[in-house]
């Protein structure tokens, strides 16, 4: 489904920096935790909505009520870290031209980037990242929907290897 793409893009994004000032970290083999709070219904195409019935449309909305309420949800992964991800930000393959980002702050142990998609789904948000040391890291993802539906992601991460053999593929 394009909105659960939509979202990953926002949530599970590597770490964020900019040519203005990179980000003091290792590249290779990094362990992700992250804890994911959603509130509403992502949005869906006019001519999906336009073939549901009401119970189904009754019905996808029940289910996203429900996972709302269940509350925030832990992912751990592992992910590759490379010179690229330190510095194109957000970068969406095959849509990135409909993105914007924009640096509100920048050091090399913070950043701070602002993020805006247009297009089928337009979305956007912040996220702000912290790299205490070279070898950890952590902060927040904000994502709002067309909607009302948000994607809060809180995230931990440690360097675990200058190699990036181990590499989860979800």
């Amino acid at each position: 489904m394009k909105t659960a793409t939509l979202i990953a893009i926002g949530l599970g994004v590597p770490l964020l920096a900019l040519a203005a000032d990179r980000l003091n970290v290792k590249t290779g083999l990094w362990e992700m935790a992250t804890v994911i709070e959603t509130q509403g219904i992502p949005p869906m195409p006019a001519e999906v909505l336009a073939n549901m019935t009401p119970e189904q449309r009754a019905k996808m909305e029940a289910m996203f009520q429900s996972r709302a309420a269940a509350g925030p949800r832990n992912h751990t992964y592992k992910e590759c870290i490379t010179e690229k991800d330190l510095t194109e930000p957000f970068k969406e393959k095959g849509n990135d031209e409909k993105c914007t980002r924009k640096v509100l702050k920048s050091s090399s142990t913070s950043q701070e980037v602002e993020v805006l998609c247009t297009g089928e789904h337009s979305y956007g948000g912040k996220m702000i990242i912290n790299t205490p040391t070279p070898e950890s890291m952590n902060g927040v993802v904000d994502m709002h929907l067309p909607g009302g539906m948000t994607a809060k992601t809180q995230m931990k991460g440690r360097w675990l290897s200058a190699s990036c053999k181990g590499e989860d593929k979800d």
